[in-house]
């Protein structure tokens, strides 16, 4: 499938339950080594700094330090057996249904998952 044209709009909000929407409309070239996402990544800046230019009291000119976006640190995987250990600390029906059944089922822990929660709350 070829990419003719990326189009990107935004709603921004400006205080008081309204909003002002931005886009734009770009056409990708016809060569090969254009590559969509950075067309789209460049049409998104774009439509930020249009709207910073038309509302500069809703985006206030600060140092460049303070306009990155800080990550969040990194979530680490310590796997299998923390997830048995947060299984075993469980102590009430609710603990146990907080665990995410993906993860569970990841690390081949249903069968351990269960007899914990049947030891909470037996099956009449």
């Amino acid at each position: 499938m070829k990419v003719t044209s990326i189009s990107f709009m935004q709603t921004f909000p400006t205080g008081n339950f309204s909003n002002q929407k931005l886009g734009i409309e770009i056409e990708v070239g016809d060569d090969e080594q254009t590559q969509t996402d950075e067309v789209f990544s460049y049409a998104k800046e774009l439509v930020g700094n249009a709207f910073k230019a038309l509302n500069p009291a809703l985006s206030p000119s600060l140092p460049e330090q303070q306009t990155q976006i800080h990550q969040p640190p990194p979530v680490i995987d310590r796997g299998k057996e923390t997830l048995k250990e947060v299984i075993d600390d469980c102590t009430t029906e609710e603990e146990m249904y907080r665990i995410k059944d993906a993860d569970i089922v990841r690390y081949g822990l249903t069968g351990y998952y269960i007899e914990k929660l049947e030891k909470i709350k037996p099956i009449p």
